[in-house]
């Protein structure tokens, strides 16, 4: 439970240094994916796009009901700034909490400081 209270803290820190000033975030090819999700459902919900003169794209296919659902919480009022902030944050506690209790089953260890710092190693390690 404690693991659990730091990684929310951890990743809470996180996205509010990451999306202090209110900007999206976005890049690549990708683009801005948050500011309009009724566009980006619409693009990438049908199985058959113009992305590749016509062919199928896996990728785009699997996250339009993500989108889609996305996209419906936006257009209840819900700024996309938030959206992304919810995303990132749950996102992150998640990969936490998961290398935590992986790293507890690997070693057959009860939680303590070296599972928590080893979820927070694979949360902040760029080449992972």
């Amino acid at each position: 439970m404690r693991n659990f209270l730091l990684a929310i803290a951890t990743t809470l820190l996180i996205t509010i240094l990451w999306f202090r000033h209110g900007n999206l975030m976005g890049g690549g090819e990708a683009g801005v994916l948050f500011y309009n999700l009724t566009k980006i459902s619409d693009i990438s919900f049908p199985a058959w796009g113009n992305q590749i003169l016509g062919g199928s794209s896996g990728i785009t296919v699997s996250s339009g009901p993500f989108y889609k659902f996305l996209s419906i919480i936006q257009t209840q009022g819900v700024s996309g700034q938030v959206i992304q902030i919810t995303f990132f944050f749950i996102i992150l506690t998640l990969t936490l909490c998961s290398m935590d209790f992986m790293y507890c089953v690997i070693f057959d260890k009860r939680p303590d400081k070296n599972s928590f710092i080893s979820g927070l190693f694979y949360l902040l390690n760029l080449f992972s």
